[in-house]
């Protein structure tokens, strides 16, 4: 009977230790849940009208666009700045000095200085744009950053959460209003033959040969014996000088990211033309190219050969069976 107490004890004890440990586990998993739904959910929006700020300008003038910063965490203290931007995105170089004549004209607020966000608080920030009457006319590439800085341990939740966001600003300064705009098709990449059964795939590049960025306006058109196919180029930027592939808009667009100009599947036969055709931006400027290939049932034919070559191998077997 002493005995049977002893492990109805031990049997009580395991079963507490192992509540409390479950308990514990609860206790420590809904904490973390918590904690890190508050951290995570904090973050500092943005919110730029235009996302892309286009200044055609001339030498000796000033533009303003309104910043809205909206901080959707608890306090922050932020930094505004002015870097390069290139065909790659944002360069982030200390070595950088970005131009004098951009600037906030905010009292409170300036750039490379942090300032003071509350939580829940919206501001606007003006930028000035006032090149003056010596610079030098060409396209200036920068953008806007505001970075958050981290808070010391202890003073917040968010203590090791750093962002970034950006706002592009394309800025050409000519006297005259007008600025040489330039392009060629670079590379011009399509299959002479390709199977009927298989994909068309091609690859455009162009280059920017102007002193200003510009966005290709067009379509690409595909034309053979059974029908035609008009498929609008995606109006994506080319700074000057700069070479860069471009690619169409299908249905399958939204679906992946592409990796070639324009990739249709499906079934093709006899002669067909591919035609480029577009303007820089909205300019009486056009750009075309065009080109030939031809589609015929390569792996079909292979098939065929070789069913029919496996048919005249076999009755030749049976033929030599059946003769004495």
């Amino acid at each position: 009977m002493k005995i049977y107490n002893l492990q109805f004890i031990i049997y009580n004890l395991r079963i507490k230790r192992i509540f409390f440990i479950f308990l514990f586990l609860i206790v420590n998993f809904t904490f973390y849940i918590v904690h890190s739904s508050h951290v995570f959910a904090q973050s500092l929006s943005l919110s730029i009208s235009p996302p892309i700020l286009e200044v055609f300008i001339k030498p000796g003038k000033s533009v303003t666009q309104v910043y809205k910063l909206v901080n959707n965490s608890e306090d922050t203290i932020i930094t505004a700045h002015v870097t390069e931007l290139t065909s790659d995105g944002i360069k982030e170089d200390s070595a950088f000095v970005p131009e004098p004549w951009i600037s906030l004209l905010n009292t409170d607020v300036a750039l490379n200085k942090p300032f003071r966000l509350s939580a829940h608080e919206a501001k606007q920030l003006i930028l000035r744009i006032n090149p003056p009457a010596d610079a030098r006319e060409q396209d200036y590439y920068r953008a806007l950053v505001f970075s958050t800085n981290p808070n010391p341990i202890g003073n917040s939740t968010q203590s090791m959460i750093a962002q970034n966001l950006a706002s592009a600003i394309l800025i050409s300064i000519t006297s005259t209003g007008l600025i040489q705009k330039g392009a060629e098709i670079a590379r011009f990449d399509l299959p002479t033959f390709i199977d009927s059964f298989g994909p068309l795939v091609l690859d455009v590049e162009l280059q920017n040969k102007g002193k200003i960025y510009f966005r290709p306006n067009g379509n690409i058109t595909l034309t053979g014996i059974v029908g035609k196919g008009d498929y609008k180029i995606t109006p994506q930027a080319l700074f000057a000088g700069e070479k860069k592939k471009i690619f169409a808009q299908t249905y399958l667009s939204d679906q992946k990211t592409p990796n070639h100009t324009l990739v249709l599947p499906g079934f093709f036969i006899g002669k067909y033309e591919v035609a480029l055709d577009f303007s820089l931006d909205e300019s009486a400027i056009k750009i075309t190219g065009k080109k030939t290939f031809y589609a015929l049932p390569f792996k079909a034919v292979l098939v065929i050969f070789a069913l029919i070559m496996l048919i005249y191998l076999i009755r030749r077997h049976k033929n030599k069976r059946v003769t004495p």
